[in-house]
């Protein structure tokens, strides 16, 4: 039996929720709805989206915690959370922020139909963690490991051509686990 390669798991271009740069949020999950709808049964509904720009290359994407940072727009000018998460934040100073900035304050249909509105390209993040087609799962699982990312760029001759997602690995994980 041959390993299994990035090819085998990872979800085409063609098939993941896309959201033009120009976008909002509510675009973003207009585009996530409407994959769902039309999603190949064996793998996980999607989660995220990617980012298109005028050119038709991905810009960037959106993944759960960046919608979530739709809801509050200081966030953007606080800190790169990503490294903060990682690093010394702790629950208190959480807390203490959300104080401080008297975040949250407003009805949370308020704050969710201003987040709709919020243009994709002032939230979302780069492409930077990529794996090629032809790599073994096993070079996957490493990258999701390493650099803590729920989904991966599959890119083959500099363009990017699927994404590989944590949920399917872990799917896959568990059932080769059940089955030994």
């Amino acid at each position: 039996m041959r390993s299994l390669l990035v090819r085998d798991l990872m979800l085409p271009l063609e098939n993941y929720p896309k959201v033009a740069l120009s976008g909002t949020i509510k675009d973003a999950f207009m585009a996530i709805r409407e994959a769902k709808l039309s999603r190949v049964s064996r793998m996980q509904p999607p989660r995220a989206v990617l980012v298109i720009d005028e050119g038709g290359n991905i810009a960037g994407q959106l993944g759960h915690l960046d919608f979530l940072r739709a809801l509050e727009p200081r966030y953007r000018h606080l800190a790169d959370f990503d490294r903060l998460a990682k690093s010394w934040l702790t629950p208190e100073m959480t807390d203490s922020v959300l104080e401080m900035f008297n975040w949250f304050r407003e009805d949370f249909s308020e704050v969710c139909l201003k987040a709709g509105e919020v243009k994709v390209s002032e939230i979302m993040r780069p492409i930077s963690e990529s794996v090629r087609p032809d790599d073994a799962l096993q070079s996957a699982i490493h990258a999701f490991v390493v650099w803590q990312s729920p989904r991966l760029m599959v890119i083959e001759e500099g363009k990017v051509v699927g994404v590989i997602r944590l949920a399917d690995v872990f799917d896959l994980l568990g059932k080769e686990i059940m089955r030994v």
